[in-house]
């Protein structure tokens, strides 16, 4: 028995003395986990083709084309997107120059008078005021010289006492000095036609004038003392004894 235990002391000496000599070894860590990978964003593509879209009803898109499919076409216009219905296009065309909207300046419409005179006689036709010196009063030519006094010869209005004077002046001297005086400060333009018995004024005022005019005919004269108004743009006065204030 004795030789038994020592056996077994023995053993156990030699056990613990061969686990003292092993080396413990280290639990190997775990792998951590790998982290996770972001998704990928989805950028979407920056439009920059240029794309012109006619459609059926005659309207005209002008923008970026940013897509396309059997439905529909999808364009960029001032940043907002557009989806228009492939069934409304009648036209595509893509990488057109883009075309300036230019916006004319209005020009402004010019008020202008035009005169044609002449004197109509039976025979011989009609006779151009050919160098007829005309002019454009504030005032008609009866009401000047009857506001400033001036008086007319017996028997005789205003118009005909100034033509007679003007046909005349050593005769009717004394209406002239006065007549004339009167009648310069409401004078607005005079003018002169030409050999065909026209003129042209160009951007004239608008208002109201009495044209004034004396000339010499075949028998005697006219004087015209015609009331005419000036409107906007164009204005045409035709003149002949027909709208004369007096006519020999």
């Amino acid at each position: 028995m004795k030789t038994l235990s020592l056996v077994i002391c023995i053993f156990l000496v030699t056990v613990i003395s061969n686990s003292a000599q092993v080396k413990k070894t280290a639990p190997k860590p775990k792998p951590l986990p790998s982290p996770s990978e972001p998704m990928p964003l989805k950028v979407e593509p920056v439009p920059t083709q240029n794309v012109i879209v006619e459609k059926t009803n005659g309207d005209r898109l002008t923008g970026l084309f940013v897509g396309a499919s059997a439905e529909k076409i999808t364009i960029n216009i001032s940043e907002s997107r557009v989806d228009i219905p492939m069934s409304e296009i009648a036209v595509i065309r893509f990488n057109e120059p883009t075309v300036p909207i230019v916006t004319a300046t209005p020009v402004p419409e010019v008020t202008t008078l035009a005169v044609e005179a002449a004197i109509v006689y039976k025979t011989g036709g009609a006779q151009p005021l050919a160098r007829a010196n005309m002019a454009l009063f504030d005032k008609s030519l009866t009401s000047i010289l009857s506001e400033t006094g001036v008086p007319t010869e017996r028997n005789m209005d205003y118009p005909t006492t100034f033509g007679f004077a003007m046909k005349y002046p050593s005769q009717y001297g004394a209406f002239s000095q006065r007549a004339l005086p009167a009648l310069l400060p409401h004078k607005v333009m005079d003018f002169s036609t030409d050999f065909q018995g026209k003129a042209f004024i160009n951007n004239i005022k608008e208002g109201s004038y009495w044209l004034v005019c004396y000339y010499q005919t075949r028998g005697g004269f006219a004087v015209w003392d015609l009331a005419i108004t000036i409107k906007k743009g164009a204005n045409y006065v035709v003149m002949d004894q027909n709208n004369a204030a007096v006519s020999f």
